[in-house]
């Protein structure tokens, strides 16, 4: 079993936590219709109606039984993939992740890997330091 914790900001597009619907309904569907799309790597909404300069949400991370010993505790910056491979990574400049937590305790005592993303050898994402056990910031360098 692989259970993450993810906080996200998708280059172009925005993921929001679903709303609930009518009893009955889908989850995340107001009107009881099914998704008009799939995706092998996340769910949720994504939004391409026009150009946007900022995304947020906020959510409750759900309680998993991680005692399989395979599991992950991650918090992450990405970009959605298509079948033609990652999209371009949107000009997000900087953003902080505060208060981040593993198991109730600061995310530094977990002994976590920081993670630049990159695209053919170029860096186009960094990650910082820790600070204060449980803050860390990922900055944009380059679209790809």
């Amino acid at each position: 079993m692989h259970a993450s914790l993810i906080a996200l900001f998708l280059g172009a597009s925005l993921l929001a936590p679903a709303h609930a619907g009518p009893v009955g309904a889908p989850a995340g569907h107001l009107d009881g219709a099914a998704a008009s799309r799939t995706n092998d790597h996340w769910s949720g909404y994504s939004a391409h109606s026009g150009a946007y300069s900022s995304v947020s949400a906020s959510w409750t991370e759900p309680t998993v039984d991680c005692r399989a010993g395979d599991v992950s505790a991650e918090v992450i910056t990405e970009t959605p993939i298509y079948s033609n491979g990652p999209s371009a990574l949107a000009n997000f400049g900087a953003v902080t992740y505060t208060d981040v937590t593993v198991d109730g305790r600061p995310l530094g005592n977990s002994g976590p890997q920081a993670i630049d993303m990159a695209r053919h050898g170029r860096t186009i994402d960094t990650t910082s330091a820790i600070s204060g056990g449980n803050r860390f910031g990922n900055t944009w360098l380059a679209s790809s």
